[in-house]
């Protein structure tokens, strides 16, 4: 085993790879999407955690140039956001 992130509350049911491949980023049933740096030495710390969904995060994906992010929950919403860390 090469890495662990531990840092959700409740199973996680998603996850993609930044366009760069620095980032990994993990949707849970516990209704949060998070960012992680691959690189990082703590992988227990998100670089950000995503909290608007009322339910959990089933899917996600990062734009093709790495600025936005797409999150679909069970809250039947699909959310944008704009991050900046590539």
């Amino acid at each position: 085993m090469l890495k662990v992130f531990d840092g959700h509350r409740d199973r996680v049911l998603a996850v993609a790879f930044s366009p760069s491949g620095e980032y990994l980023l993990s949707g849970s049933h516990d209704r949060t999407a998070k960012i992680w740096s691959i690189g990082a030495e703590n992988h227990s710390t998100p670089v950000a955690t995503l909290e608007e969904h009322a339910g959990e995060v089933k899917a996600l994906g990062w734009s093709p140039e790495g600025s936005t992010i797409f999150t679909a929950g069970a809250d039947r919403k699909i959310r944008i956001w704009s991050v900046d860390i590539e």
